[in-house]
Parts: structure tokens; C-alpha cells; sequence
């Protein structure tokens, strides 16, 4: 049917293909896991490590860095101010989350010590972790084109590429979380919560969600990105 995006499930090795409305995914558990389309062919952890490894930029780097090791969207990163840091007990809050929640997410000791390192290097100027060079927050259109100059740059795509299954976004990174961790065997209603999921049926979740069991599940499957040996 004309206009209706696919939504693809990633079970184990197998990739099935729902069409829908704009709902959200249903996995074999029953939980939904929003999707909106096929993942780009360029949607690998492999490929999200060669481009983070590919920025310069130490700040952009570590949006880079979240949005692999959290799936959250780019506005919920780049909104990320200096009090929802929770690093010694291994969280974040993410506050700008789809839906109007908040939502304290689980990080790991690599995400926590590449916190630790961006703010020794860099100064406090305000109230957000990522400040543009105004002193507000970084914009969403910086960090597109910093992803795509890094994707180019990491032989992921080609410069000038407007195909969508070709193109690395932030958005993609988001992509290769949820793949990554459905995959690995995550529960789903701890993907649902670490990625922010909003539709109505999930929103009683993040009441019910422990986050320190969130958090455990959380380190059984997500992997590193090999930060230490970036030059």
C-alpha cells in the first residue's frame, strides 16, 4: 500500500517485515518497540565504531558515543545538562524524552569514563554538557553534518548521498542500538525503556521499570565501542 513506512523486527538472525501505521513494533514477547522503516544498510555496531572513531571534535564525539550506547534520539542527547550526570551511581537523565517523561537511563564504565574525560578537557560554560559556541545547547543540524563528515570520512558512505538506506544519521545510531540489543536477547520492556518508547499502551512501563534492573540487563548486551585505543 502507496505511503505506509515498513517497520522490520530483528529476531535472532531472522528479519521480518510488518507494514503499519505508524505503530509500534511487536516482538515475540508482546511488547512494542517503535521502529519507522528498514534500518539503513549501513546500520551496524562495526560501522557506528568506525565513525566515532572518525570525530575529532571531543564534544561531538560524545553525543556520537551516547546515542550508540543509549539509542536516544539527538534532541534527548544534545539536552543533556551538568545535574543529570548520575555518573557515580552509572546513570544519566534524559529529560526532553518523546511523550514529555523523564526517563534515568543506565550507562557503562566506558560511557562514564568518556563523561569523565570530555569534562576534564573541556570548560563549564553553563548548564548544558554540550554547549554551542553561543552557550546554549548544540543544535541538531551541527551534529547531522558532523556525523555525515565522520561517515564519509570512515568509508561508511559516500559523500553527497541522499539515499536512506545508505546515509549514517543520528538517528541511525539509535537503529543500531535497538538491532544490537533485541538482538543480544535484551527484554523488551527494558529496551523500551532505555530507548524512551511513547506510545500509549508503553507509557505505564516506566513506572514499573526498576532502573537498577534496568541496568543490569543493560551491561549483559551492550558492547564496546573501543574508546581507549581512539588517538
Amino acid at each position: 500500500m502507496p505511503g505506509i513506512p515498513q517497520c522490520v523486527l530483528l529476531l535472532g538472525d531472522e528479519t521480518t517485515q510488518i507494514r503499519h501505521h505508524r505503530k509500534p513494533c511487536r516482538c515475540a514477547s508482546g511488547g512494542a518497540v517503535e521502529t519507522d522503516q528498514r534500518p539503513a544498510d549501513c546500520a551496524t555496531w562495526e560501522n557506528a565504531k568506525k565513525i566515532i572513531h572518525a570525530i575529532d571534535d571531543p564534544r561531538d564525539k560524545l553525543v556520537s558515543t551516547i546515542l550508540a550506547k543509549t539509542g536516544c534520539r539527538i534532541d534527548e542527547a544534545i539536552s543533556i545538562k551538568y545535574d543529570d550526570l548520575l555518573l557515580e551511581d552509572g546513570f544519566i537523565r534524559l529529560r526532553v524524552r518523546k511523550g514529555g517523561k523523564q526517563t534515568v537511563i543506565p550507562i557503562d564504565e566506558e560511557l562514564k569514563q568518556a563523561i569523565e574525560r570530555y569534562q576534564f578537557v573541556s570548560s563549564r560554560d553553563g548548564e548544558y554538557l554540550f554547549p554551542s559556541i553561543y552557550g546554549n545547547k548544540l543544535g541538531k543540524k551541527w551534529m547531522r553534518r558532523s556525523i555525515r563528515r565522520a561517515a564519509v570520512k570512515a568509508d561508511v558512505m559516500e559523500e553527497g548521498e541522499t539515499r536512506f538506506q545508505k546515509r549514517f544519521t543520528p538517528h541511525t545510531f539509535r537503529t543500531v542500538f535497538t538491532s544490537l540489543m533485541r538482538n543480544q536477547g535484551m527484554k523488551n520492556h527494558f529496551l523500551q525503556y532505555i530507548r524512551g518508547d511513547a506510545e500509549q499502551e508503553t507509557m505505564d512501563l516506566y513506572t514499573r521499570v526498576d532502573r537498577d534492573a534496568a541496568r543490569i540487563e543493560y551491561l549483559k548486551y551492550i558492547k564496546p565501542l573501543d574508546l581507549m585505543t581512539i588517538s
